[in-house]
């Protein structure tokens, strides 16, 4: 603009660079509201131009005024900032980045620098436009404002990239929960289960600590999804997920080991101590009521069989089978019963 200063009249180029800066603050919140996913008032954004710039356009022709020239322009440039201010901070429980900060903080000074311009001009020290005059407090104060259109443009772009990063480590932390966790009962899956249960029988053997690990299976579940349906057969399935979250200690892992099947790996701890805890899961659940939407489904009761990890268990594969097969005789043995390898 000031490069065709002259081939233009005076007015033309206060209105054009003048417009430039508030577009350039308009779209600084434009950003920020996007970013914030607040699309309310977008309307409200170019009609503040639109009237600035046929406002401004106004005292623009009237050279003499300075003062309100500077004084409208300043109102304005003073509400754009706080807004952004506003928008960067976001709502007062949202954590606020480094960028968001200093965005905001440098908008609030621009805004009281802009504020003391108007004031300045009002009594009576308003001086020349710029390119009539070498030095001044109006000269620094716009290049103040062109750093200040430059570095909201960084901050943007820094908070975006903070964004994305966040994105990332949400979207990577879902995949990792969908991967280790089965999506019906919200326990981990098999997969989960065979990769913690190796971490753990080395780490028992390293530290010399005691680990037991429970096989966990419905009785007749079979005839709940024959009699019931597949649907009530999942609310069993959600149902016991919950009650095994409830019993389960912070160092407990349960797992959905497929189908009906459930396994529990118990670390720090011995048979003895385990049975009376088990024991008194099964009993729980024998009691618990478990319904499907207004249904009210029969008693559900599992058979469980536990095994302790010792020197001659070389793998998970190992381990689980012995626990499996202490399952199996509970079943055997009448079913709704734990029996110890």
């Amino acid at each position: 603009m000031f490069g065709v200063r002259g081939a233009h009249t005076g007015w033309l180029l206060l209105l054009g660079s003048n417009s430039l800066l508030v577009l350039g603050y308009l779209l600084v919140y434009h950003g920020m509201l996007v970013f914030r996913g607040r699309s309310e008032h977008r309307w409200l954004q170019w009609g503040i131009f639109l009237t600035f710039f046929l406002v401004f356009g106004y005292y623009c022709s009237d050279r003499q005024d300075i003062a309100a020239r500077i004084t409208v322009y300043s109102l304005y440039i003073t509400g754009l900032l706080l807004a952004i201010a506003e928008s960067a901070l976001g709502p007062s429980h949202q954590k606020l980045g480094v960028n968001e900060i200093l965005l905001a903080t440098w908008m609030m000074l621009m805004g009281g620098l802009t504020l003391y311009r108007a004031w300045h001009a009002i009594a009576g020290h308003a001086t020349d436009p710029l390119w009539m005059q070498e030095t001044g407090f109006q000269s620094y104060y716009v290049l103040a404002q062109v750093l200040t259109v430059q570095l909201s443009t960084l901050a943007l772009i820094g908070i975006h990239a903070q964004r994305i990063e966040h994105d990332y480590l949400v979207l990577q932390g879902q995949l990792r929960a969908q991967s280790t966790h089965d999506p019906l009962t919200g326990l981990y899956n098999r997969r989960y289960l065979d990769e913690t249960l190796a971490d753990e029988m080395r780490r028992s053997e390293r530290d010399g600590h005691n680990l037991c690990v429970a096989m966990l299976d419905i009785d007749h579940f079979k005839r709940i999804n024959d009699t019931y349906g597949h649907e009530a057969g999942d609310d069993v399935l959600r149902t016991l997920g919950t009650l095994f979250m409830q019993w389960a200690r912070a160092s407990d892992i349960v797992c959905r080991y497929g189908g009906e099947e459930f396994s529990i790996i118990l670390r720090d701890t011995t048979l003895d101590q385990v049975m009376p805890r088990i024991n008194a899961l099964r009993e729980s659940i024998a009691q618990a009521k478990f319904c499907s939407g207004s249904r009210q489904l029969p008693s559900v009761t599992i058979s469980i069989g536990v095994a302790q990890s010792d020197a001659k268990i070389t793998n998970p594969v190992a381990f689980l089978n012995r626990a499996d097969a202490a399952m199996y005789r509970a079943k055997q043995n009448g079913r709704n019963r734990v029996e110890r390898d």
